[in-house]
């Protein structure tokens, strides 16, 4: 399940319709019914597993030229050529990279390409202390009123799609206080974002609790309060 949630996280906002089922048994139902335009198929599963759902797949005429990409995290099956040589159209390796899991669905599925402006932030460095009390303060309230939901969500499901909501939420914000830590926090978010890389995306948003809690000190400080 947690796989699957993943998947979905990195294929929602692209436009596709997906439809996620837990055995193979389910699946050739599933297809049979809805007829999609490509399968994602795990090759270890309870009740029916890949390649036999595959072989079903492959001797109705009405899903035999169904394309289906093989996922799989086992060692035995690493070898891309013996997994093809058993009728699937392509090998994924868990844990899925998301720019080899689009480049693999590029090849089956028609789609756009279109231009998308991304926010930019190149600030001026400014360090807490050229921000009043009170600036702080609001800084403080809307990373946690504003930013911190986001990060909580594009955590949960993997999602560069609200990954790249909460930048165009947090850039101004940036923008606005200037401090250094969150700034430096929002170019390394970009970053991840633009190269599509899940796992440095996963170590920024985990890191953004350490940079609350360090704000929320500075604020203390600027207060009066001990930190």
């Amino acid at each position: 399940e947690e796989n699957r949630n993943v998947l979905i996280g990195m294929l929602t906002g692209l436009g596709i319709t997906i439809m996620a089922v837990s055995n193979g048994k389910e699946a050739l139902e599933k297809i049979r019914e809805s007829m999609p335009d490509l399968v994602l198929m795990d090759l270890r599963m309870p009740v029916m597993d890949g390649f036999t759902a595959l072989s079903e797949i492959r001797a109705d005429p009405s899903t035999a030229a169904l394309p289906v990409l093989a996922i799989s995290a086992s060692t035995f099956h690493q070898d891309e050529n013996y997994v093809k040589s058993k009728g699937f159209d392509g090998f994924i390796r868990k844990p899925v990279i998301i720019h080899e899991l689009l480049s693999q669905l590029c090849r089956f599925l028609k789609y756009t390409s279109t231009p998308e402006i991304e926010p930019s932030i190149n600030p001026v460095k400014t360090s807490a202390g050229s921000l009043t009390s009170q600036e702080f303060k609001e800084l403080v309230d809307k990373l946690v009123s504003e930013v911190e939901p986001l990060v909580a969500t594009a955590l949960k499901k993997q999602s560069i799609q609200i990954a790249r909501q909460l930048l165009s939420l947090a850039v101004p914000v940036a923008l606005e206080y200037n401090w250094d830590p969150f700034t430096d926090w929002v170019k390394s978010l970009q970053t991840a974002v633009d190269s599509f890389d899940i796992t440095l995306l996963g170590k920024e948003l985990r890191e953004f609790g350490n940079l609350l809690a360090n704000a929320r000190g500075v604020a203390d400080n600027k207060h009066g309060k001990p930190n």
